[in-house]
C-alpha cells in the first residue's frame, strides 16, 4: 500500500519473437560473387519475456518522524529462449542480462542532503574482435557498483549561499571482470579482471 503522493509502476511482462538469420554469399574459385547469390544458412527464433518495477516513495508521507528520508527502486527482470548459434545451442543472446536492479536511499531536509546508490546488472554475454579479427565472445561477469554524495547548503549567516558537496563512485571498488570464450559459443576460462579503484569529487558552490 503506498502514500498518498508515492509512485509505483509495474510494466506487465511483454512477449516478442524474435529471429536472426545468417547471410552466406555463394562465391567462385577466384573470389568473385557467382551471379551475387544469397543463401540463408541457418536462422535463430525464440521469445524474450520480460518485466519491469519502479517505485519512488516518500517516507515522509508515511510517518513525520521520517521526513526527508525517501527510497527510489527499479528492478528489470528479462528471459529468452533465442539462441543465435542456431537450434540446439545454449548461447544466448549477446547483451542480454536477465536481471537489471537501481536502488537509492536518500535524505534531504535543512539543507543537508544524502543518497547511497547501487547499480547491479547480473551476467551477459559479450560479443569481441578475438584472435585473427575473429569473431569471439567473453562473458562479461555481474557488477554491482555503490556511489554515495553528501551535501550541505548553508541557508543562513555569512555564508549563506554557500554548498558543499562530496561524491564518491564506486565506493567498494567494483571490478571489470570477464570469463573468455572458445570461439564456439562457450565460456571457459578468466579472461580479465580489473579494479579502477574509486573516484573521490569534492565541490564547493557558491550562489550571489
Amino acid at each position: 500500500v503506498a502514500a498518498e503522493g508515492d509512485v509505483v509502476c509495474i510494466e506487465v511482462a511483454r512477449e516478442a519473437r524474435a529471429e536472426r538469420a545468417v547471410e552466406v554469399h555463394e562465391v567462385d574459385g577466384a573470389g568473385r560473387g557467382a551471379e551475387d547469390v544469397v543463401a540463408v544458412s541457418r536462422a535463430a527464433r525464440g521469445h524474450l519475456h520480460g518485466g519491469e518495477l519502479s517505485t519512488s516513495l516518500d517516507a515522509g508521507l508515511w510517518n513525520k518522524a521520517w521526513d526527508g528520508f525517501g527510497v527510489v527502486a527499479s528492478l528489470s527482470v528479462t528471459a529468452s529462449t533465442v539462441h543465435p548459434d542456431g537450434p540446439g545451442t545454449s548461447a544466448s543472446l549477446p547483451g542480454l542480462s536477465g536481471v537489471l536492479r537501481n536502488l537509492t536511499a536518500y535524505y534531504e531536509k535543512d539543507g543537508i542532503s544524502a543518497r547511497i546508490s547501487q547499480r547491479y546488472r547480473s551476467a551477459f554475454r559479450g560479443e569481441i574482435t578475438g584472435l585473427h579479427n575473429a569473431r569471439s565472445f567473453e562473458e562479461i561477469m555481474a557488477d554491482r557498483q555503490i556511489d554515495m554524495q553528501l551535501g550541505y547548503e548553508f541557508a543562513t549567516g555569512s555564508m549563506k549561499g554557500l554548498s558543499l558537496l562530496l561524491q564518491v563512485n564506486n565506493l567498494t571498488n567494483s571490478p571489470y571482470a570477464t570469463r573468455q570464450g572458445n570461439g564456439f559459443g562457450e565460456i571457459v576460462a578468466p579472461a580479465i579482471y580489473n579494479s579502477y579503484g574509486r573516484q573521490v569529487l569534492f565541490g564547493v558552490n557558491y550562489k550571489l
